[in-house]
């Protein structure tokens, strides 16, 4: 079973997008 590269692609941006997204929140959050 090969995974699609596309697949892996997509889910490694929408990963990083997230953690972004949290990190930002949290950084926010300590800033006040």
């Amino acid at each position: 079973m090969n995974p699609n590269i596309s697949d892996f692609a997509m889910a490694s941006i929408f990963c990083a997008n997230r953690n972004e997204a949290i990190t930002n929140r949290v950084v926010g959050t300590y800033e006040g």
